[in-house]
């Protein structure tokens, strides 16, 4: 795919096609109005709902969960499961909630494979605090008297709203409803 730069000027065009299809293009003539007509005659397409970075994160990170399940002992979650653990404080009005606590570095590795992406300790941070994300010291183990250890804690919820669009955009496309077509479903 062409960026709307690289579409526009003939350089950047030409060191996309020569990295891509291993050849150099020449130019035409007429390559200035041959951009504008394509340009005008573009249709814009909307992304599906779990197509932007974060939803896509928030999704795989679900998976993960969903395939490491729960664990109970410190060597569970060295070795990649979470663990149900309760947490009070600022972030929950001190009133006690359950939170899926783990140690990063299994996920991002996790993430890493399955989204074909590095990113780093700092980006995956700064949505999981946007997710009601929190880190905290807990004891894992042995009925709470187990090893203390800091971990990285998600609310159980934190990707229901990425599932739900998700969900809500297949069934649509399910209902033959496209933008435009019909009525969209209302937001329950």
């Amino acid at each position: 795919s062409l960026s709307l730069t690289e579409l526009q000027q003939w350089g950047k065009f030409r060191t996309k096609v020569l990295a891509e299809r291993d050849f150099i293009p020449i130019k035409p003539p007429n390559w200035d109005s041959l951009v504008n007509k394509l340009l005008a005659r573009a249709v814009k397409l909307e992304a599906p709902v779990d197509a932007s970075p974060e939803n896509e994160a928030k999704l795989s990170i679900k998976r993960w969960f969903d395939q490491r399940g729960e664990g109970s002992e410190y060597s569970d979650i060295q070795s990649g499961s979470y663990a149900l653990v309760p947490y009070r404080g600022p972030e929950t009005d001190y009133e006690s909630k359950e939170y899926w606590a783990f140690q990063p570095t299994p996920l991002l590795r996790w993430l890493k494979r399955d989204l074909g992406k590095t990113i780093t300790r700092d980006s995956l941070w700064a949505m999981m605090v946007g997710w009601g994300g929190i880190k905290w010291q807990w004891r894992i183990g042995k009925g709470g008297a187990g090893t203390p250890v800091r971990l990285w804690a998600l609310p159980p919820d934190f990707a229901m709203s990425a599932e739900f669009a998700t969900e809500k955009e297949e069934k649509q496309e399910e209902m033959g409803i496209a933008e435009g077509e019909g009525e969209e479903m209302p937001d329950i």
